[in-house]
């Protein structure tokens, strides 16, 4: 038997020799996982594919907690109580109440206003903890500043209209896809909406299983354009469709925003900055938005809940935990406060509890992340996309079997070394590394400004509960701090005015001496008041009555291993190659089940490289890069002279951190490249062309940023 067990060999033989497969071969991952690394666990340690390498170190550790928690499930026995809902046992429609108000509500329903072109949302239906079916509901309503199409000068440097953008946005979900009609228009509205079919792993619909799924939500926004073949039986139309952005829901993040109702926003589209054959109108740093909502149809039932406990958390400080408690409560008793997560305390790698603000302390950024002598915005944009790059993992990934879900016996915070080591966290572990850095950033710049670093607490879309890092500065008495806050997962930031902030409500704020809770009535941020001094907006854990001098306060971070002398360039040398190939073979492997042939244009590939090098160094803050110089080069590259001289390019590019090489894949796949030229036989087999370029950046510890470049290169007509 082979040591796959009892998989059954796939139809192609495997030659006899390692040294016989191609490397390019498809199979040879094949023989790799199934024959040679279990039979040889040593040689796979060194020499196995590079994104395994990332991922069995974050499965080593997604073991560890699984352990971990189901000792702690263990000790605890039935200490932990179900609180079980009516919903949870009996499953049947809710009576109808009449009501005053909802008669009144009922008849002003009747009589109001429809309009096609504002269609509103209706009521959702009742949580289904067994459905026969579920279906993943889109509403696409609207873009905003998107990109228009470039028009190159016209004889006599005379620049023409653009032609307005033909927009369509495709949805997709596992094998599921469905697209909106085109509509013509630089800031299109469709109010269209889609329905993709959710179907679990074994059909099973609890939440356990649920929970597990990896699955994400992609929305595409494409502008296109029709090709037409004339021929004697009439002509044939093909639709290209050129990339524009796209956002992105982790199937998590649906299913538990849904309990609240659906996820219903204006979302920032994940776009370059410079797109191939495209301009931006407005600022140079502003990206397209789409509106959207997004809900489970039907709501499906959510993890059960746990009786609250926030006592007893902290056996060998009673005091401490006592303050907690009564801190959580106080917090928590206006009505509007119902709602929010009050917290002070964090579950360590070790299981054990720890005060936030332990978590806090300034920690020196590795050399190489920051360029020293630059201007202090400067260095917390290279700060903050360092640390963007590193692999998000959330917690609750970690689940195992069973029916019963402990969402928050899988949350762990981790420190700031431990975080590294592993090479993934969540919203917690990277927020408080940023607010670490530039904890200690400010205490070596920036003593006249006096700017302060927080971790912050809140709601955000698209992912609901989440953890950011906020900077404000220490204004005259009086008057309002300026407020930012940044997703250090994402490396953003927004000003605390923004309207497009993409944090929507603050619970709770910490630093490295005390905790607030807020307690003002509004959820808007924009008129969210910062002044933490402020006790009618803000409480504190830590006040003269109850000082924070008689607990233990010592951090709990570490000193971490940067590890200056590692070197890099052979494992970045290994992964550019390996990328590479895995992108060209999948772009031959699309192409050829449609029949059709995948043409390299080796100094297009040469030249994206060198753009890829340059984009890297802007998005770095090293090197200004503009729109402007993306299109010089290209149209030099393009000129009368060249062998590419009467070619169209298009095309896009990715920048992402780098765990494995599937997602990256699928991106490419869903931004439907490989479809793009005219129609197949209108031209010559050479009049379409691609070009692909890989470049990886290694940072310290081997945080790497890689880029991904795809263009189509077609004929002029």
């Amino acid at each position: 038997a082979f040591a796959g067990g009892n998989k059954v060999w796939p139809e192609t033989a495997i030659p006899l020799r390692e040294d016989e497969i191609d490397g390019t071969d498809d199979r040879r991952e094949e023989f790799w996982d199934r024959i040679y690394a279990p039979e040889f666990p040593e040689a796979a340690d060194d020499e196995t594919k590079v994104d395994n390498k990332k991922v069995q170190k974050l499965m080593h550790f997604k073991q560890k907690i699984q352990d971990q928690v189901r000792k702690a499930k263990a000790k605890q026995g039935g200490q932990q109580r179900r609180a079980y809902r009516l919903e949870d046992v009996v499953h049947q429609p809710a009576l109808p109440a009449f009501h005053a108000p909802n008669i009144m509500a009922a008849v002003k329903n009747i009589f109001r206003k429809r309009s096609a072109l504002r269609p509103q949302q209706g009521k959702l239906k009742q949580t289904s903890a067994s459905p026969t079916s579920c279906k993943i509901s889109v509403t696409i309503q609207r873009a905003h500043n998107l990109p228009t199409r470039r028009v190159e000068p016209g004889p006599g440097g005379k620049m023409e209209e653009a032609p307005p953008l033909e927009c369509l946005v495709q949805a997709s979900y596992g094998s599921e896809r469905a697209r909106t009609p085109v509509v013509t228009g630089n800031s299109p509205a469709w109010n269209a909406r889609i329905d993709l079919e959710l179907v679990p792993p074994n059909k099973n619909w609890s939440p356990s299983n649920l929970m597990k799924i990896t699955d994400s939500l992609s929305l595409n926004v494409f502008d296109s354009k029709i090709h037409e073949k004339p021929g004697t039986d009439g002509s044939v139309k093909k639709l290209e469709k050129r990339w524009l952005g796209s956002i992105t829901f982790p199937f998590s993040t649906i299913y538990t925003a849904t309990a609240n109702g659906r996820i219903d926003g204006v979302f920032e589209l994940d776009a370059p900055p410079h797109v191939i054959g495209y301009s931006h109108q407005g600022a140079a740093d502003s990206r397209g938005s789409l509106q959207v909502c997004v809900a489970l149809d039907p709501p499906l039932a959510q993890p059960s809940e746990r009786d609250a406990e926030t006592k007893g958390r902290l056996p060998g400080e009673a005091g401490l935990d006592e303050r907690i408690h009564s801190w959580i409560a106080e917090c928590s008793r206006p009505a509007h406060c119902h709602h929010r997560t009050y917290e002070a305390l964090g579950r360590s790698l070790h299981r054990d509890w720890v005060l936030a603000t332990r978590y806090i302390t300034p920690q020196a950024a590795p050399q190489g992340a920051y360029t020293p002598g630059e201007k202090l915005e400067v260095l917390m944009d290279q700060l903050a996309r360092y640390v963007a790059l590193v692999p998000f993992m959330e917690d609750w990934n970690m689940q195992e079997g069973g029916q019963e879900v402990d969402v928050e016996g899988l949350d762990v915070w981790t420190t700031s070394a431990e975080l590294i080591d592993i090479g993934a966290g969540d919203w917690e572990e990277h927020a408080t590394l940023l607010c670490n850095f530039f904890l200690s950033l400010f205490a070596l710049q920036n003593a006249k400004e006096k700017k302060k670093a927080y971790v912050v607490w809140g709601v955000g879309i698209p992912e609901g509960n989440t953890v950011y890092c906020m900077t404000m500065d220490d204004p005259p008495p009086g008057e309002e701090p300026e407020v930012f806050l940044w997703n250090a997962s994402k490396g953003s930031h927004f000003s605390a005015k923004n309207h497009r902030c993409t944090l929507k409500e603050v619970y709770c704020i910490a630093d490295a001496t005390n905790v607030w809770g807020n307690i003002q009535a509004t959820k808007e941020i924009r008129s969210t008041s910062f002044k933490l001094g402020d006790r009618k907006a803000w409480k504190p854990l830590f006040d003269a009555k109850n000082p924070s001098d008689t607990f233990m306060m010592d951090t709990v971070q570490g000193e971490i291993d940067w590890k200056p002398n590692q070197k890099n360039d052979a494992f970045v040398e290994e992964t550019t190659k390996y990328i590479r190939v895995a992108v060209r073979n999948r772009l031959e492997h699309w192409r050829s089940r449609e029949g059709k042939s995948m043409v390299d244009n080796e100094g297009a590939n040469r030249k994206l490289t060198e753009i890829l090098k340059k984009m890297e160094a802007s998005a770095h803050k090293e090197l200004a890069f503009s729109e402007e110089d993306l299109h010089t080069d290209f149209a030099q590259y393009l000129q009368p002279g060249n062998p590419t001289s009467g070619f169209n390019m298009t095309g896009f590019y990715i920048n992402r951190a780098f765990t494995d090489i599937s997602p990256i894949l699928d991106e490419i796949y869903n931004a439907d490249i490989h479809h793009a030229g005219p129609v197949s036989g209108d031209t010559g087999e050479r009049d379409t062309q691609f070009a692909h370029a890989v470049f990886v950046k290694a940072y310290p510890r081997r945080v790497l940023s890689l880029w991904v470049g795809v263009a189509c290169l077609s004929k002029k007509r």
